[in-house]
């Protein structure tokens, strides 16, 4: 239960960090992402039948959305478009890891017990 409350609270915590960047600069793309973190997150909390596929299938659109915004936002401050490319590769690498780590301790039953 550990590892999926910490990774739930991680992917809530890279939420937070996409939803700050995206109203500061006004991107809808960057509050997208941020609630697809979210959704990942709150799945792995709850841990249900479903929460493997809603986890790993909203780090995956997070990632995708996040490849969008973060390439226009290069445009934007004239940032080399390989530089882009590596910052999302490692945000989204963040991200996809921890949504992985914390599906794979999720359990096919109908609930996780506390044990």
């Amino acid at each position: 239960m550990f590892v999926l409350r910490a990774a739930g609270l991680t992917l809530l915590i890279y939420a937070l960090f996409n939803a700050a960047f995206g109203l500061n600069r006004q991107e809808l793309p960057w509050l997208i992402s941020a609630v697809l973190l979210a959704i990942g997150g709150l799945a792995l909390f709850l841990a249900r039948p479903w929460s493997r596929i809603v986890v790993l299938s909203s780090a995956c659109a997070a990632a995708a959305v996040g490849a969008i915004s973060q390439m226009r936002t290069a445009q934007d401050v004239n940032v080399r478009l390989e530089d882009a490319t590596v910052a999302w590769a490692l945000w989204s690498a963040l991200w996809l890891a921890t949504a992985y780590i914390g599906a794979r301790y999720l359990s096919d039953r109908a609930g996780i017990e506390d044990s």
